[in-house]
């Protein structure tokens, strides 16, 4: 008998393309020629943009894409001040493209696997109720300092690829292997990336490796109950080979455990 755990982020948001009102403040004067005139520098700001909450992580989704969140002037490795409608304030805040803080620290995310900007507390999920915020707040950005994170980003920055060609075997690109340790037998228990939800492209290698492997059970770390078969139903759909976990969850060999990043929480205890 061999047992399979994995974890996966799942997204519940789609891509929102938004009308949140840019504005611009004035900044530092810059010479402009000798004769001493001067023009403003703006700098970039996010005003009044609507929130939502990460219903999955605990987080404050921005409705505005990466993208246009980008393009009023920000840039990754930038600090920035958010502060909400409610008065709730973060100052001097990293913006980047992953989750390179330490564990509850506050972060402006720029996820390559989202759409959205996200203000988060580093794996913790319960930035939504200590900030107080409710649907309908807003939330505005306003630009600290310019690459104060930068190199921090540049000595961290771990990006992997979701094309299979960039690995040299199914098991590398599926992330699936046998766990070792203490008393525990070899082939016993495998981890993997995930078999259902397949936003990085690798759930039918995961699926294809359990069956060779012979799994006989799947512990599912990250999805609550009510979302597995939806997810398999929808990635089915798209093309993907999942037959082999749906068979599973039709004979009720899938326990779904439903964490949250908050490696911290009780649960974790």
């Amino acid at each position: 008998m061999a047992l399979v755990t994995f974890s996966c982020a799942l997204a519940l948001f789609g891509c929102v393309f938004t009308a949140c009102a840019p504005s611009q403040t004035t900044g530092a004067q810059v010479a402009a020629s000798e004769s001493s005139s001067s023009v403003e520098s703006a700098q970039p700001e996010l005003a009044n943009c609507p929130v939502a909450r990460d219903t999955t992580f605990g987080g404050i989704y921005l409705d505005i894409s990466i993208d246009e969140f980008n393009n009023l002037g920000f840039s990754l490795g930038d600090s920035v001040n958010v502060k909400f409608s409610n008065g709730y304030e973060l100052q001097n805040v990293p913006y980047l493209d992953g989750y390179n803080v330490r564990a509850g620290d506050p972060l402006v995310i720029g996820n390559p696997s989202d759409t959205r900007i996200e203000v988060t507390l580093n794996y913790v999920d319960t930035l939504w109720n200590t900030a107080g915020v409710a649907e309908g707040d807003t939330a505005t950005v306003t630009l600290a300092e310019k690459g104060a994170f930068k190199d921090l980003r540049e000595l961290l920055s771990d990006r992997e690829s979701d094309e299979r060609s960039d690995y040299d075997s199914d098991e590398q690109f599926a992330n699936f292997r046998p766990l070792k340790g203490g008393a525990l037998r070899q082939g016993a228990v495998y981890r993997s990336s995930s078999p259902i939800n397949n936003k990085h492209n690798r759930a039918p290698y995961v699926n294809k490796l359990m069956e060779q492997a012979g799994i006989t059970f799947v512990l599912d770390l990250s999805h609550k109950a009510d979302e597995i078969e939806e997810e398999i139903a929808k990635n089915s759909q798209q093309g993907a080979d999942l037959s082999h976990i749906a068979r599973m969850q039709s004979e009720g060999r899938v326990d779904a455990v439903g964490l949250s990043v908050n490696y911290l929480s009780q649960p974790f205890a």
